[in-house]
């Protein structure tokens, strides 16, 4: 579980919490640690960032249906994977005829530019005008990155400099990962039901400028849609951040990685670009993985201001040499201006949106719990429907008795604690395997 100090609007905040302590599962080797090796060698001069007994957040979902397995195969019932934010659709047909097409062609396969191909930057610029009306300059503005996660364990661990960094709880655990890599203070901002799940940025900050430790705070990380509550933010709530980072000298890091991902017959979800001046302020993250269902193909790119990018560019010229593929970054481009592709895009956006009313309305006929806010992405926040039962626990039980595979919302952070995360990455027809899994296996709790 990640363990991090809370920030709260209207408390006091209290400098003990506010100092930088080591978190076990994420301190790198230490004296008082003991040896990674017998070799007097590796003991001496290898101090890794990563321990080797770290266990990453799904890692621990991993290595409890590998325990659980043998008995679940017993029984007949063969897990149903729903941990994992990864479509299991191919890409459209047209991305991947653009790939049989440019990956046997001459120079596809020498290094590419470390900002980008000019296809892609163009391609991505035009998306941002198309979707979100955002005038952005493929030239200067853009940087194509090797997935997201990649881009922000570069912002917080290297590019940020050393202070306080404020961060969502529940939250993508990697955000506490980097930003403790970087030396960084990590301050929890509390989503809940009760803030919809949009912390009171505002009273926060002034608490911190209040107790004389505003001029330590550097960044601001963002994530809408919210991995892993599905919560969207609003316009309004975008323009006051911008209005505090400006004031307060702030950088906000906006992490879309589920940008594309929404209710067709909802508000779609927004960059925080469409605020004027937020280029001043601002890095934002997006992923093709989501959007295309290409999670394994490691691509992306980041929108930010001229000083910004030429930093990426530098970073990824000495850490990759090049970057993205270049099939993948034209057939990336090829999708992102064909009208076929994003059309299926759009077409998915519905499927999404009928796995999630399948597994709301079913989840609900079994008295679960579901909040009712705007979500957007594919997965689904619900409550510990039985009392007394922590979020770890009762992954366990759905785990062996049900033989499904969610994830136990301590796993996002202690305010995770009490809720699940469902991935409707499924068929329908598996989410309603799901449903009457639960409905056999003693998961229907009356009222």
């Amino acid at each position: 579980m990640i363990q991090f100090p809370i920030i709260s609007a209207g408390s006091p905040l209290k400098l003990k919490f506010l100092r930088h302590i080591p978190h076990s599962r994420f301190s790198p080797a230490s004296a008082i640690e003991p040896p990674i090796s017998s070799s007097p060698t590796i003991s001496k001069c290898i101090s890794p960032t990563f321990p080797p007994d770290e266990e990453f957040f799904t890692e621990g979902v991993r290595s409890a249906v590998q325990l659980a397995l043998p008995s679940l195969i017993q029984r007949g019932l063969e897990p149903i994977y729903m941990h994992i934010g990864a479509p299991i659709e191919l890409p459209p047909s047209g991305i991947l005829e653009k790939l049989r097409e440019t990956i046997s062609a001459n120079g596809a396969h020498i290094y590419s530019l470390p900002r980008g191909e000019e296809q892609l930057l163009n391609a991505v610029a035009h998306h941002m005008k198309n979707r979100y009306g955002v005038e952005v300059n493929p030239k200067e503005e853009i940087c194509i990155v090797p997935g997201s996660c990649p881009a922000i364990f570069f912002v917080l661990r290297d590019l940020v400099k050393q202070g306080i960094t404020l961060i969502p709880t529940p939250g993508y655990p990697p955000y506490a990962t980097a930003s403790e890599k970087g030396g960084h203070t990590i301050l929890g901002m509390p989503l809940s039901p009760a803030n919809n799940f949009m912390p009171d940025v505002d009273s926060s900050i002034k608490e911190l400028d209040q107790c004389g430790l505003i001029d330590d705070v550097h960044s601001l990380l963002v994530n809408y849609p919210h991995n892993p509550t599905g919560a969207v933010a609003d316009l309004n709530y975008y323009r006051n951040l911008i209005k505090l980072a400006k004031q307060y000298n702030l950088l906000i890091v906006s992490d879309m990685a589920y940008g594309e991902i929404y209710n067709p017959t909802g508000e779609k979800p927004h960059s925080i670009f469409e605020i004027p001046g937020a280029k001043d302020v601002c890095i934002e993250i997006h992923t093709f993985g989501k959007t295309f269902s290409m999670t394994g193909d490691r691509a992306g790119f980041v929108i930010a201001n001229r000083d910004i990018i030429n930093l990426f560019e530098t970073y990824l010229k000495h850490v990759h040499i090049g970057n993205v593929p270049k099939p993948i970054q034209l057939a990336v481009a090829h999708g992102l201006t064909s009208r076929e592709c994003m059309q299926v895009v759009a077409e998915r956006n519905i499927e999404y949106k009928s796995r999630f009313d399948l597994m709301t309305n079913g989840l609900r006929d079994l008295d679960w719990q579901i909040d009712n806010f705007n979500r957007a992405g594919f997965f689904l926040w619900v409550k510990v429907p039985e009392a007394g039962k922590t979020s770890r626990e009762f992954f366990n039980d759905l785990l062996c008795k049900a033989g499904i595979v969610v994830v136990p919302g301590s796993d996002f952070g202690s305010e995770g604690e009490g809720y699940i995360r469902i991935s409707l990455t499924q068929s329908r027809e598996k989410l309603a395997e799901v449903l009457e899994r639960l409905r056999t296996n003693g998961f229907k709790y009356d009222k």
